[in-house]
């Protein structure tokens, strides 16, 4: 426990605190909520060879804060909090113009930026232009050389058409905001899940 190192070697709470973060980057430990510290560094293998990313700070810029992104929003400030980096949460509410501007403000704050982009076509994502120091997340562009992550919205529209039809729903609706990338690989999933059937013609896939 923090509290035994730091008594063990006589000094504050926010030393300790920091050198273990250190030791987090550097790859010797990992840190878990209610669970502690975990060594894993082996001295059969060497010091790890981990790749240094100095961050001050992460923003991350949602689309929308709700249900459907909460259990990743409490991964990544987990994953934060272990690290001892700070997370500011900005919400742009699909607003390119606000999006941009969130963007801004976030490179002039040298901050790590975790974006998820507007599904508007004017969208600094969509729009080309340079995101330093970005993360995009549910979303996919290949024109874009920064780092992109994106949930598989199309196997688990599949996996959720496959259990309606199971049950002997004949018919199934598709209810979307906007032209997304999640709401297209959606469609896509339930578009291949109805295709399985003989005849594919049945059940229907309806836009709502």
């Amino acid at each position: 426990p923090e509290r035994v190192l730091k008594e063990r070697f006589s000094t504050t709470h926010l030393t300790v605190r920091n050198a273990l973060a250190k030791l987090v980057l550097d790859g010797f430990i990992e840190r878990y909520s209610g669970k502690g510290t975990v060594v894993i560094y082996s001295p059969l293998q060497g010091a790890p060879q981990v790749p240094r990313l100095r961050v001050k700070q992460v923003h991350l810029i949602a689309a929308r804060i709700g249900p459907s992104n909460a259990r990743f929003l409490n991964a990544l400030e987990e994953g934060l909090r272990r690290l001892s980096v700070p997370l500011r949460l900005s919400c742009h509410h699909d607003d390119a113009l606000l999006e941009g501007s969130l963007c801004r403000q976030a490179a002039e704050e040298e901050s790590l930026v975790v974006l998820e982009p507007s599904s508007s076509p004017s969208s600094e994502f969509a729009a080309g232009a340079p995101l330093p120091r970005t993360i995009v997340v549910n979303a996919v562009k290949e024109s874009f050389d920064g780092p992109q992550v994106a949930a598989d919205e199309a196997d688990g529209a599949r996996r959720a058409a496959r259990h309606l039809l199971a049950l002997g729903h004949r018919s199934i609706a598709l209810v979307t905001s906007g032209d997304s990338f999640a709401a297209r690989e959606r469609r896509r999933g339930l578009e291949e899940a109805l295709a399985e059937r003989v005849p594919p013609a049945e059940p229907v896939l309806e836009d709502a």
